[in-house]
């Protein structure tokens, strides 16, 4: 008799679990769309500023990468943060 309510309680607290990590997911993707249509309709940026190529601050040079954004010193060619190439100077 003990064993069978163990059992029992073992398979509430799992559907318990499931059931919260499905609410959890669920609300996730629903903010993750929002956001999208956010950024789609709006222009909204939420992190790094988005660069096409190195730029030059003054003599410091940003990494081209949206997710990094790395400022590097002026002779860098190579990105501090993330590794990527930064270009020759000429093309800044």
């Amino acid at each position: 008799m003990l064993l069978a309510d163990g059992g029992i309680t073992f398979v509430l607290v799992a559907v318990v679990f499931l059931v919260g990590a499905a609410i959890v997911w669920v609300f996730r993707t629903l903010a993750r769309g929002a956001m999208f249509v956010l950024r789609l309709c709006f222009g909204l940026r939420c992190g790094p500023r988005e660069l096409e190529r190195p730029m030059v601050i003054g003599r410091d040079r940003v990494c081209p990468l949206p997710r990094c954004g790395h400022v590097n010193r002026g002779d860098a060619r190579y990105c501090a943060r993330c590794g990527t190439a930064l270009g020759t100077a000429d093309e800044s």
